[in-house]
């Protein structure tokens, strides 16, 4: 058994070696990871209406690109006025309440002069940053568009519950101002899109909060939830070119260790 010693000793150094390239070329995708879809553009002051909104539309477009069976509330069916908790039927088969006090603001052009407006139709709903969507069944994904965010120095977040977890997520509301002239956070556009992974990060109640000494008015839009889409399975991963001359000599050397423990038998 003495000639044997050096083969012992060279198996597995070869496995390390094709582990390594195993570990390069397969490492794991996290499981569980909420999916984030996020853009701003800066506003041109409280007055103005931002007409082109480049990095919140292609948010908006990547977010909902991976949903079908979307339902979005824009609010143009909703009475102007102020709402404790407001009932809205999203669709035929779902149903949300706003829970916290808002207005149904109604502007068909400009702002309400405070840098908040709606992102399509006429109308939007103007809140303050301390409410709840209360959703009447689970859903993996929710997006929605916000003007007027962070021009309090305050940074909005959203918790996500369901009966058993609450996830917090901070929404990085700070836009690069082109000019010290105009507090570019006026008027500004975000779109914020959120997707669970798995059933169990399925949500049935957002929590709008802040992070900062005051909360935030903001003005909401365009509603999203949805079905996340169910693609082909991914094809088998190859060892790339780059790498197949480490696989090679890997199970080279196994091969040589081998045929050298049946020449010494």
């Amino acid at each position: 058994m003495a000639n044997s010693e050096p083969v012992k000793k060279l198996l597995p150094q070869s496995l390390m070696v094709l582990s390594a390239v195993v570990a390069v070329n397969w490492s794991p995708t996290p499981v569980g990871a909420l999916q984030i879809f996020f853009g701003q553009d800066a506003g041109l002051g409280k007055d103005t209406r931002l007409v082109n909104r480049p990095n919140a539309d292609a948010a908006s477009n990547r977010f909902l690109s991976h949903l079908v069976d979307v339902k979005t509330e824009d609010f143009e069916n909703i009475r102007s006025g102020c709402y404790d908790d407001l009932f809205v039927n999203i669709s035929k088969t779902d149903s949300i309440t706003l829970q916290g006090k808002g207005c149904i603001r109604n502007f068909p052009t400009g702002t309400n002069g405070a840098g908040r407006y709606p992102l399509s139709g006429k109308k939007y709903w103007d809140t303050f940053s301390n409410f709840s969507i209360i959703l009447e069944q689970p859903v993996a994904a929710l997006g929605f568009y916000a003007t007027d965010i962070g021009d309090f120095n305050s940074h909005l977040t959203l918790t996500l519950k369901n009966n058993t977890t609450a996830t917090t997520l901070t929404i990085p509301s700070t836009p690069n101002c082109p000019n010290g002239s105009v507090n570019c956070q006026d008027g500004s556009v975000l779109y914020f899109g959120v997707i669970a992974q798995t059933a169990s990060e399925f949500f049935t109640e957002v929590i709008f909060g802040n992070v900062g000494k005051t909360g935030d008015f903001f003005g909401f839009d365009n509603l999203s939830i949805g079905r996340v889409k169910i693609g082909p399975p991914s094809p088998p991963k190859a060892i790339p070119e780059g790498n197949s001359a480490l696989a090679t000599l890997a199970f080279g050397v196994l091969g040589v260790g081998y045929h050298l423990l049946l020449k010494r038998k």
